[in-house]
């Protein structure tokens, strides 16, 4: 359960950072695989569908299935073994590459991104930066892809250890069907924000306590007070 409840952390930071919208790159949606090594050990491969301001990211993880939606009703983090999907409070919802940095050039320049080399991954020409990661502070390097100026592999020293993401089979302007975004119906969805409700207020004070100037002794007489 431990290391479940960290793949979860992990995922959720890796969702937040690595999806990427896909306007200002000259198309508006994108698909492609996504495999996460935590200091060289496969934790999890991510199957990422965007269009515009929308996402799905699935994910397998020591044969756990967790869904992450974005869609124009919020944000969501559903389980299919439970059927049972958690609406994110979008006071929860922390800034990240797929709301505010739409283009990874312009990210890469507004966290000290330097160009330090280039190679030659799977067929495609890439530019390698350094970079400061903006969550936690940490040195990463970025091979993005020089035609499209999209990421295909990331690396970031996370506390879990040297994070790798690497980027496959990638597909720009495919077709996807607007339900791909959407929550399954049948399922039961927990709105966390729904759920949170403020503390009843103070019950007020009924009576007071009785001490020897109380109102409840003023009509005792002092031979009353002697027996």
């Amino acid at each position: 359960m431990k290391k479940y409840k960290s793949f979860c952390a992990l995922f959720l930071f890796i969702a937040a950072l690595f999806i990427f919208q896909s306007l200002g790159w000259g198309f508006s949606s994108v698909t492609y695989d996504q495999k996460v090594t935590v200091e060289g050990n496969v934790i999890a491969n991510i199957k990422v569908a965007s269009q515009d301001d929308q996402m799905k990211a699935e994910s397998n993880f020591g044969g756990v299935t967790a869904v992450m939606f974005r869609n124009k009703t919020g944000i969501y983090s559903y389980l299919p073994a439970q059927n049972v999907a958690t609406k994110i409070p979008a006071s929860m919802d922390r800034p990240n590459l797929t709301r505010d940095l739409p283009r990874f050039m312009e990210f890469l320049q507004k966290n000290e991104g330097k160009k330090i080399g280039s190679e030659v991954l799977d067929g495609k020409n890439t530019e390698v930066y350094s970079f400061t990661e903006p969550t936690l502070k940490k040195e990463a390097k970025a091979w993005v892809w020089k035609e499209k100026e999209f990421p295909v592999k990331i690396e970031v020293k996370a506390p879990e250890g040297v994070t790798l993401v690497e980027l496959f089979n990638i597909n720009l302007d495919p077709k996807i069907a607007e339900e791909t975004f959407q929550v399954p119906a049948g399922a039961k969805v927990v709105d966390l924000a729904a759920q949170a409700s403020p503390l009843p207020p103070a019950a007020p004070a009924t009576t007071a306590p009785q001490t020897a100037a109380s109102p409840a002794n003023a009509g005792t007489t002092d031979k009353e007070s002697k027996r």
